[in-house]
C-alpha cells in the first residue's frame, strides 16, 4: 500500500511539473508569435515554433506514457517526436513560406525586411518573391520593393561559385527554377536603375607594396534604407 501511495504522489508530482512546463512552453510560443507579429518570419524562428509544436507533443506522450504506466515506451516516443521533427523540418519549404508570411506581412502595412530576403533567403523563396512581384492585387510600393530584391539577388549571382553548377552531381531543383525565372525577366531586371558608389580599398601588391583599387559597388534603397548588392574590382593589369 506504501508503494502503491508513493506511485501516486510520484505521478502527481509529475503532471504537476509537466503542467509548468507547458505553461512556458505556451508563454514562449506567444511571446514569439508576437515578436514575429511585429518583425517578421526568419529561419530561426520559423524553425523554433516548429520545435515547440513538437515538443508540445512529447510533454502529451509523457503525461499519458505515465497514466497508462507505460514509460518503458520513452525511447520509441523520443524517436518518433525526433522523427516527426525531422520530417516536418525537410518536408515545409521553408524559405517560400518565409518568403510568403513577409510579403503578406507587410502588404498588412508593416516593414519589409528587404535585407534579409536578399542576403539571408535561399533559392527556395525565389518562386514566391516573383510570384508577389507579378501579382495586380500586390500594392505598387511592395512591387517596387519586390522587384529591387529579385534585381539585387539577381546581380550576384554570378559571383559566387554556388550558382555556376557544370555537372549533374551539383545541380538543386530550387536553383534550377531560380535560373528559369531570372532568365525569363533578365531584362527587367538589368535594367533596375542600381545606386552606384565607388570606394578605395588597399590590397597587397608585388614586393610588399600597397595597390589602391576603386571600387564600383550596386546598391539598392528601399524604404530609405540602403542595401548593398556586388561590388565590380577593376581587372589586374
Amino acid at each position: 500500500r506504501t508503494k502503491k501511495i508513493t506511485r501516486v504522489i510520484f505521478s502527481i508530482l509529475g503532471f504537476v511539473l509537466v503542467l509548468q512546463v507547458g505553461l512556458m512552453l505556451i508563454s514562449a510560443f506567444q511571446r514569439l508569435s508576437l515578436y514575429e507579429a511585429a518583425y517578421g518570419f526568419t529561419t530561426q524562428r520559423t524553425t523554433t515554433h516548429i520545435f515547440m509544436i513538437w515538443l508540445a507533443v512529447l510533454l502529451a506522450a509523457a503525461v499519458l506514457m505515465e497514466f497508462f504506466n507505460r514509460f518503458r515506451r520513452l525511447a520509441l516516443v523520443l524517436f518518433l517526436v525526433f522523427f516527426g521533427f525531422t520530417i516536418t523540418i525537410n518536408l515545409i519549404n521553408m524559405d517560400r513560406f518565409i518568403a510568403a508570411r513577409n510579403i503578406e506581412h507587410a502588404i498588412a502595412g508593416n516593414p519589409l525586411d528587404v535585407e534579409y530576403l536578399v542576403w539571408q533567403l535561399s533559392d527556395d523563396g525565389t518562386p514566391a518573391l516573383f510570384e508577389y512581384w507579378q501579382n495586380p492585387n500586390t500594392p505598387h510600393a511592395i512591387k517596387d520593393a519586390l522587384y529591387a530584391t529579385l534585381a539585387c539577388k539577381y546581380s550576384k549571382r554570378g559571383e559566387n561559385e554556388y550558382y555556376n553548377r557544370d555537372t549533374w552531381i551539383e545541380w538543386h531543383a530550387a536553383d534550377a527554377r531560380a535560373v528559369r525565372l531570372y532568365e525569363q525577366h533578365k531584362d527587367a531586371l538589368q535594367a533596375y536603375p542600381f545606386v552606384i558608389d565607388f570606394s578605395d580599398e588597399f590590397f597587397p601588391g608585388p614586393r610588399e607594396e600597397q595597390i589602391m583599387t576603386n571600387i564600383k559597388n550596386y546598391s539598392i534603397i528601399v524604404d530609405d534604407q540602403k542595401i548593398w548588392c556586388k561590388a565590380d574590382y577593376p581587372q589586374a593589369p
